[in-house]
């Protein structure tokens, strides 16, 4: 099949005779491995799991974070292989790469980030929707009032622009206050649209008020910021509204599930119907407009995974929230011909490392149609290599050494010092190359 790279007219032509067989194309990839960040199964999460297809790595470092280290329980960093193969393999050509993220927890500690907020008798609670210290996120929620949009519609004070759900802050006549002061309870109504008459009515304290024909009447729509790494401008969702009517409801647009952004770092656990009292929409706003960002806490990056989570369990038919973790979500996607566990090589020791070569190559026989892509350890010897490289013999499997040494992408050039160089292992760069040469 052609592949299109660039938008046109093209003009392909096609035969009616019965189609040759085709090669199975190598030009997808799966890797299984520890990332900052993404999609994992963990107690009461998200149920989409599933490995998602990245097509370059700024859409990877998106969803799965980028190069910074990872930290051990005792505090010291690990390089995150994983995400700098997935870096080799969009630089050396590949185009289309799955990530099956793995994630050990410490015990029952999972490392997902929160900071819950007092409101209406309950919380509202900043989460992190993946486990990580990456999820230990900013959060600063802003709040941007229109000009005066009220007018009189027949006797009646009608306001522009605000729909069912929308919250509106009513002033007496003089100077508007300055945006740096933060709403407050007693000036907000909630907008509400009599179906009778179509016409606005003005929501608070449990009651509808009338505005006076003087009155100015403000639109207040929220944005929320969130920077997961400082060094990057902050992802912004804009014209959220706080009540369950709004069309851009805040719980609607960062929900757990299914976020207009998939890539969403933060999600606000907020349940209208457990507070108690009036007003819980403007509440809600009062609470979430603070002047400083917060930041979650409580996000961490786990163990060091072990080869047994590298190689995952299968997906349980019969319970629809046990979803398959490792390299067996990898091989629930037809798509993938060519997989790899970057991780595999650095693992403590080489009994374990063993295990998980053991595992990714039985991936590839079982299914018949894959080929995997095995790491020598790091820092071996030939002699050390060839011995390692005798433990396996497979036609589904090749074995590429040595680990390939690069200057450190995210260390910042000083002048006069040398340049940190570190270690990656091959197959990021040569799954890239397998998926160059298909292109």
């Amino acid at each position: 099949m052609p592949e299109y790279l660039a938008p046109g007219v093209y003009v392909e032509e096609v035969s009616f005779r019965s189609k040759s067989i085709e090669g199975v194309p190598t030009s997808t990839t799966g890797f299984a491995g520890m990332t900052r960040y993404g999609p994992v199964a963990y107690p009461n999460g998200p149920l989409s799991v599933e490995p998602r297809l990245m097509t370059s790595f700024t859409e990877f470092e998106r969803m799965y974070g980028g190069l910074e280290h990872l930290r051990a329980p005792a505090g010291e960093d690990r390089i995150p292989y994983t995400p700098h193969a997935a870096r080799a393999f969009f630089m050396n050509g590949g185009k289309r790469l799955y990530i099956s993220r793995v994630f050990t927890p410490r015990g029952t500690d999972w490392g997902v980030a929160s900071l819950a907020t007092a409101v209406s008798g309950t919380t509202a609670t900043w989460r992190a929707r993946w486990p990580g210290e990456y999820g230990n996120a900013l959060v600063k929620v802003i709040w941007l009032r229109s000009k005066n949009l009220a007018f009189d519609d027949g006797g009646t004070v009608q306001i522009r622009r605000a729909r069912h759900g929308a919250m509106v802050e009513i002033f007496p006549p003089g100077p508007l206050p300055v945006d740096t002061v933060a709403p407050v309870i007693g000036n907000l109504a909630e907008i509400d649209v009599n179906p009778a008459t179509g016409k606005q009515r003005f929501s608070r304290g449990g009651a509808f008020i009338t505005p006076a024909a003087t009155d100015q009447i403000v639109l207040v729509e929220l944005t929320v910021q969130v920077w997961p790494n400082g060094d990057v401008p902050p992802m912004s969702y804009t014209e959220l509204g706080v009540s369950p009517n709004h069309k851009r409801y805040i719980g609607k647009i960062l929900q757990r599930e299914d976020p207009e952004d998939e890539a969403a770092v933060v999600w606000l656990d907020w349940d209208p119907g457990l507070a108690t009292g009036n007003d819980r929409a403007a509440n809600l706003m009062v609470a979430l407009c603070q002047k400083d960002p917060v930041r979650l806490q409580g996000g961490h990056d786990g163990n060091v995974a072990t080869a047994s989570d590298l190689k995952g369990k299968e997906a349980d038919p019969d319970v629809v929230t046990i979803k398959a973790t490792g390299l067996a979500a990898l091989g629930d996607i037809d798509d993938i011909a060519i997989v790899a566990l970057p991780d595999s090589g650095t693992l403590e020791s080489e009994l374990e490392a063993k295990l998980s070569v053991d595992y990714l190559i039985a991936h590839a026989e079982n299914l018949k149609y894959r080929i995997a892509v095995v790491d020598g350890r790091e820092q071996s010897s030939m002699t050390e290599i060839r011995r390692y490289r005798g433990q396996f013999d497979s036609k589904y499997a090749a074995f590429y050494h040595p680990w390939i040494e690069i200057l450190d992408p995210i260390e910042r050039a000083t002048q006069g010092a040398p340049p940190t160089r570190i270690l990656l292992p091959p197959s990021g760069f040569v799954t890239g190359i397998y998926a160059r040469s298909d292109i």
